[in-house]
């Protein structure tokens, strides 16, 4: 993942990042530095050059639209990553398909008399969970060190009861996020216990019914909910289609099947396996996540402002810039918006704003391609740095003075508003790895109707060219 690359476009024309005497560039503590305005060299130029850096905030939001994100070609069932539990805005549960038919094939004849009533012992369903998910999210922290900051909210992991029951039907892949299908109301689990909250997560199911499904070759599924009692939070487990797991899972057997596998404890093994092998695996024909509770992003600014990744939603603004006078340079003009930690959860993600037609995500929630996105931007800045739960990095600022000074050259014609979105791949040097749809992460702002220091807005500082005129100083 790339984080902090500057934009690699050239400036708009226009756009002056530096002045031609040295002496003023200071007093201005503009251009392209990232220094305050100061007094830094006012012995060695006209002090009030000082007073041409005027300052504009504007918070009126004047267009908001929010773009619920479809990759065409990946489906919930084709990510990585099987979310799983409840945080109270959301609660998914995993779903996962098995087809007993391969046992017909010739290739799994000789496995037939091993499988029966008599010689298998147990079945397990196997997760493996993500390492991020597991305590302080897989960094060895002790937090007995009288030395130990953290600078993200504390993550405790989260035990939870699996309950699994088998489902009338087996699933149909291309209709989630939706409802929990209906399923048997008898557990399939053979007890009920508080899990653990990292690696390999091991669920004793009772063997009866597994047994009948392999006589009868059949086409089942399963849902895995989380039971009472429960403790709060979001876990992500490894799918079928997991390819980063690499970087993502904690060190695994070579022989262990991703997605919710199906551990079939032998008592009698064939000859032909090796001596340390004691169990038949077979994994998922497929498997998704539900999100059968899932929080809306609000269409209303005032409410909030929400960017989430997995599920990719992403806003457009755009704001009152009546107040801008024309023949202007812009000095620095910055986005602004506020985190409100208390609602914001997740795995830190690639934030990008670009430039985008405000006609392209009209009021309320629209629904686009993420393919017909790409032409619609003019990319601005990116950051991948910022954390969802930072205990004191609230006020984030994304760079959009070329976009500023574009309108003031009137570089395009008509309106544009600003788009907050995750690092997709047409974003120059914020490309996330893995793509936008592995980590479930919501970004919740405080919107407009909060205090003027928690609101979205645009704090833009310009100078009026015909003041440095004024001050003998040629643009």
């Amino acid at each position: 993942m790339l984080t902090g690359c500057p934009d690699p476009r050239p400036p708009a024309r226009g756009v002056v990042c530096a002045l031609a005497a040295g002496a003023v560039l200071l007093a201005l503590g503009g251009g392209c530095t990232s220094d305050a305005p100061n007094q830094v060299g006012a012995e060695l130029a006209e002090t009030e050059i000082d007073t041409t850096l005027r300052a504009l905030t504007e918070d009126q939001i004047v267009h908001y639209g929010v773009l619920d994100i479809a990759e065409a070609g990946a489906p919930l069932d084709a990510t990585e990553v099987l979310y799983f539990g409840s945080n109270g805005t959301e609660a998914t549960s995993i779903l996962a398909n098995y087809d007993f038919s391969v046992l017909a094939h010739p290739d799994s004849a000789y496995l037939l008399p091993y499988l029966t009533a008599e010689n298998i012992r147990s079945v397990k369903v196997d997760l493996i969970m993500l390492d991020w998910y597991s305590p302080f999210h897989g960094a060895a922290t002790d937090t007995s060190d009288s030395t130990y900051v953290p600078i993200v909210k504390d993550w405790y992991g989260a035990a939870k009861y699996y309950d699994v029951h088998e489902l009338l039907a087996p699933f149909d892949t291309l209709t989630y996020p939706a409802a929990e299908p209906p399923f048997a109301t008898g557990r399939l689990n053979a007890t009920t216990e508080l899990l653990g909250t990292s690696g390999l997560i091991e669920i004793d199911c009772v063997p009866d019914r597994f047994v009948t499904w392999i006589a009868q070759r059949a086409r089942v599924g399963i849902i895995i909910r989380e039971g009472i009692g429960s403790q709060p939070g979001l876990l992500g487990f490894a799918s079928k289609e997991m390819v980063h797991g690499g970087s993502t899972l904690p060190t695994l057997n070579a022989q262990v099947e991703l997605g919710p596998a199906l551990i079939i404890g032998l008592e009698t093994t064939p000859d032909s396996w090796s001596a340390d092998r004691q169990a038949l695996v077979i994994g998922p024909a497929a498997d998704v996540t539900t999100w059968h509770q899932i929080e809306d992003p609000s269409t209303d600014p005032d409410q909030a402002v929400m960017v989430r990744t997995h599920l990719r939603s992403y806003p457009v603004i755009r704001f009152d810039l009546g107040n801008l006078p024309p023949n202007v340079r812009i000095n620095r003009a910055n986005l602004v918006v506020v985190n409100d930690t208390t609602r914001s959860i997740g795995h830190r993600t690639v934030l990008t704003c670009s430039e985008i037609p405000p006609e392209f995500a009209p009021p309320g929630r629209t629904t686009v391609g993420l393919a017909d996105l790409e032409p619609e931007i003019y990319f601005l800045y990116g950051n991948g740095t910022w954390e969802p739960t930072h205990l004191t990095e609230h006020e984030l600022k994304f760079n959009v003075t070329a976009s500023i000074q574009r309108r003031v050259n009137d570089a395009y014609e008509g309106d544009r508003g600003f788009l907050l979105a995750a690092g997709e791949y047409f974003f120059p040097g914020f490309n996330s790895d893995p793509d936008p749809d592995f980590w479930f992460t919501k970004w919740v702002f405080f919107g407009a109707a909060a205090d003027s220091a928690l609101r979205p807005r645009l704090e833009i500082s310009y100078t009026r060219l015909g003041e440095l005129d004024d001050a003998g100083v040629q643009p």
